[in-house]
């Protein structure tokens, strides 16, 4: 049967806004004063309509082991349909272990939605038929040409070109699978027994969401999340937590990569850890499922400069997978003016805080001779 695809990205924010519940304001046209009417009534009647995220409770967090680990499973879906936040641990990105696994064991129906990295595979096996059936087309028409083709291999050139056809025309992937016996307790692997109750033949939830220190400061600045160890965490609190140091320094590590990462957040791009690509971070239009990033970030300062060797390393791993290298270079304070604020009482501290730092892009290219002569 045809498998259904997993829905994501429904906004870049985990933030509901009041047009997604009450709609967009009509245009207004100069010339039609009904259209002004109908503008200013549909505006006064949002305008007293409660603000939908007041209504949204904030999604949990729990602070262990110096991990942030999201554990309930409709506050993860929240988080990755709404801007790709955190991490699978059992996954490669989105948390799809066990979905994955039921289908390994082959356990309960087979009316099971696609994960990311099973939609990939299927598009590079079609992208594999498709070039074997146009590298015969290829040698058949040479053949055609030479005069040195049968009949048989005539039809069999028109039958490829069909297909070609067919294949180029049609972008929907549509996959069939036969339902699948499901796997005896006995017969599994000692490590897949250990995570399956033998008498209900079902598989324990064992993964969980993992975000990253700056996510989930970033998070909890625009207030959609609360952090818990043994209580509630404050905003100062899991500010430090972040740092590692009750008295961080301009150039502590958490806030350099806290800067760039809500800069480009700030910006509307999806920002994703860079660490396969030997960078800081890398940059999506929209989010994973969509397209490749387009760009991989790499964080530089007075404190943290980077040789030669080291630039040449991530500009060539940047380069053969086609993205851009943009370098970051960020000015930092000085301890009197970061001390000066930290040690305000309000939340909005952490806004000016990040006015003290100042972010300067450079696009950064390797200079290929065979590429650039005259």
């Amino acid at each position: 049967m045809v498998k259904r695809f997993k829905k994501s990205f429904i906004a870049p924010i985990p933030i509901t806004i009041s047009t997604q519940i009450y709609g967009l304001l009509p245009n207004i046209y100069p010339h039609n004063p009904i259209s002004w009417i109908h503008f200013f009534v549909k505006y006064l009647w949002i305008y007293f309509k409660p603000i939908p995220q007041r209504s949204i409770s904030n999604l949990s967090v729990v602070f262990e082991d110096n991990l942030f680990k999201v554990l309930n499973k409709q506050h993860q879906e929240r988080l990755w349909d709404y801007g790709f936040f955190g991490k699978g641990t059992l996954s490669r990105s989105e948390l799809n272990w066990y979905s994955s696994t039921q289908k390994r064991l082959h356990l309960g129906d087979d009316n099971f939605e696609l994960s990311n990295e099973e939609i990939t595979k299927f598009r590079r096996e079609e992208r594999v038929k498709f070039k074997k059936e146009r590298t015969k087309e290829q040698e058949l028409e040479l053949k055609k040409r030479k005069n040195e083709i049968s009949e048989s291999e005539l039809q069999e050139l028109d039958e490829i070109k069909k297909t070609l056809i067919k294949f180029r025309k049609n972008n929907k992937l549509k996959i069939k699978q036969e339902r699948q016996v499901p796997i005896e307790y006995k017969d599994m692997r000692p490590e897949d027994q250990e995570i399956i109750d033998e008498e209900s033949m079902t598989l324990q939830e064992i993964e969980y969401l993992q975000l990253s220190a700056v996510e989930t400061f970033y998070l909890k600045l625009i207030d959609v999340i609360d952090v818990f160890e043994a209580d509630q965490l404050t905003l100062e609190d899991v500010f430090y937590k972040c740092c590692g140091t009750k008295t961080p320094k301009p150039d502590n590590q958490f806030i350099l990569s806290y800067i760039a990462y809500h800069h480009y957040r700030s910006l509307g791009w999806c920002v994703r850890n860079g660490i396969k690509f030997g960078c800081d971070y890398i940059l999506y239009k929209k989010g994973p499922p969509f397209s490749h990033a387009e760009h991989g970030i790499l964080i530089i300062t007075e404190a943290n400069p980077k040789s030669w060797t080291e630039m040449q390393t991530v500009s060539r791993v940047i380069g053969s997978v086609r993205k851009n290298l943009v370098l970051n270079f960020i000015d930092v304070p000085t301890p009197n003016e970061l001390n000066e604020i930290l040690n305000d009482s309000d939340d909005q501290k952490f806004f000016r805080l990040l006015q003290l730092y100042k972010v300067n892009e450079i696009l950064y290219k390797r200079w290929i001779p065979n590429r650039t002569r005259d």
